[in-house]
């Protein structure tokens, strides 16, 4: 995040920047991440866009979509992914069906 910036512009500013779109984003969820002597406050923001995504600044070279069940059972195989990523994917994993009907009602 910048110096002023709220975690809704940091989270505009990121999707313009790693995946070159502009679209509505909703706050979802809020939580106080804690690893070893480290605490991280985290914001979760749910997007829908069809595309196309340009990934400009460097910083991604490529991107794939999974279903809920696909990133499930490659967390559970032990791909290597970040914990903070992790805890996040833990809630939305939990809260799925909420966010498939919010997809719906996107389309």
């Amino acid at each position: 995040m910048g110096s002023g910036e709220s975690f809704e512009q940091a989270a505009q500013r990121e999707l313009q920047e790693e995946l070159g779109i502009q679209t509505f984003i909703r706050k979802i969820h809020s939580f106080i991440y804690a690893q070893d002597e480290q605490k991280r406050f985290i914001e979760l923001f749910i997007a829908f866009h069809d595309g196309p995504f340009y990934f400009k600044d460097g910083e991604v070279e490529s991107g794939q979509f999974f279903s809920f069940e696909e990133a499930q059972n490659l967390i559970e195989k032990g791909e290597k992914i970040h914990p903070q990523l992790n805890a996040c994917f833990r809630w939305l994993y939990e809260h799925r069906n909420v966010l498939e009907m919010n997809n719906k009602a996107y389309k």
